[in-house]
């Protein structure tokens, strides 16, 4: 399975949060219990350290299997400071890493600056 595209747009010195529904095949969801989902935005692929970390928090996977919010805090999007990235998500589940989605960042730079 190769990864989804989608870009996304993150506003500086706001919270960044969206919400993702995982699938494991189809229409069916991915109970998300035991694994883990992890996310990183680069300004260039080659870079070393990331510009951001994604947190990932899992909805109740018994109401909602394979829904979870994707999360980068205010406090960490005022510190973006180019208007353009790179990013991916990936499953973690025992030994085996799978790329769910990919694409570029663009960045909405603040005038307001707290």
């Amino acid at each position: 399975m190769s990864a989804g595209k989608l870009n996304i747009l993150i506003e500086q010195n706001a919270t960044f949060n969206k919400v993702l529904t995982i699938y494991s095949t189809g229409t069916t969801p991915l109970n998300l219990t035991g694994k883990t989902l992890r996310g990183q935005i680069r300004y260039n692929m080659q870079d070393a350290e990331p510009a951001a970390t994604f947190t990932f928090t899992p909805a109740n996977q018994l109401t909602d299997p394979g829904v979870c919010s994707m999360l980068i805090p205010a406090g960490v999007t005022k510190n973006l400071k180019q208007s353009k990235g790179y990013y991916d998500v990936e499953l973690v589940d025992g030994g085996t890493v799978t790329r769910l989605l990919e694409g570029q960042v663009f960045i909405s730079l603040g005038a307001t600056q707290s």
